[in-house]
């Protein structure tokens, strides 16, 4: 994994429970649970970064951005896998 991306899963990876849901699936991250979880683990990821300037920078605003961009590639992979497909097997 390329050092830039760790923030993100790390924001992820503590957010990744936090989805509202629907009758009809997962519809988004709720952001008031993550911006919580996000405010108890940023500092200390921080604190630990170590040799990552990616991490060292990142603020509450930042993680978010990138919890977005994770959970609309998410939520389309799910919607296109949940389409029915339009091929049909052949009979003859």
């Amino acid at each position: 994994m390329l050092p830039a991306n760790v923030p993100a899963v790390k924001a992820y990876q503590v957010c990744g429970s936090q989805w509202r849901t629907s009758f009809t699936g997962a519809t988004g991250l709720d952001y008031t649970a993550c911006i919580a979880a996000l405010q108890l683990y940023l500092p200390r990821w921080q604190a630990e970064a170590g040799d990552n300037p990616h991490l060292e920078h990142h603020t509450i605003t930042t993680l978010l951005d990138d919890l977005r961009t994770i959970e609309d590639a998410l939520l389309t992979a799910w919607d296109e896998k949940a389409k029915p497909t339009t091929d049909t097997p052949d009979d003859t």
